[in-house]
C-alpha cells in the first residue's frame, strides 16, 4: 500500500506549517516558545490579591490620576478632527486633505489600539485574583 500524502487542506488547517520548510518551522516554533514565555511571566506577573488587582486596574485604566487610559483623549480629539476634515475637504481626490484625513484616521486607531490594550490588561488584572483562587 501507497502512503498518502498530508494534504493541501491538511496542511492549511495547520496554518502551513506541515509542508514548511524545516528551518521556517522550528524559526516558527522558536518564536513561539518566546511568546508563551512572554505570556507565562505577564500572567505571573497579575497581581492575586483583590487589592492588588484593583490598583493595577486603576494604573492601567487612569494613568498618574489622569481620567482616561493612556491614548483615549487623544482619539477623542483626533476623531473631532477627522469628522471636521471629512465634512468639509474633498478626501475623495488625491492630495493634502485625503494624506491628513488619512494620517488622523491612523492616529485614531493607534490610540485607540492602545486603550483596548490598556482595558484588556485591566480585565486581566480584575480577573488574576479569581483565576488564582479557582
Amino acid at each position: 500500500m501507497i502512503p498518502e500524502p498530508v494534504t493541501l487542506h491538511q496542511n492549511e488547517e495547520h496554518k502551513g506549517l506541515l509542508l514548511a520548510r524545516e528551518d521556517f518551522f522550528r524559526e516558527e516554533l522558536d518564536i513561539v516558545h518566546q511568546l508563551r514565555a512572554k505570556q507565562a511571566r505577564y500572567k505571573a506577573s497579575l497581581p492575586t490579591d483583590p487589592s492588588g488587582a484593583v490598583r493595577r486596574a486603576l494604573d492601567l485604566l487612569r494613568p498618574g490620576f489622569e481620567s482616561y487610559p493612556e491614548g483615549f483623549e487623544e482619539a477623542l480629539h483626533l476623531s473631532a478632527a477627522l469628522g471636521a476634515m471629512v465634512r468639509t475637504c474633498d478626501v475623495a481626490s488625491i492630495g493634502h486633505e485625503r494624506d491628513a484625513a488619512i494620517f488622523v484616521a491612523d492616529m485614531v486607531h493607534e490610540r485607540l489600539i492602545k486603550v483596548s490594550q490598556a482595558i484588556e490588561q485591566a480585565g486581566d488584572a480584575l480577573c488574576g485574583p479569581a483565576n488564582v483562587a479557582g
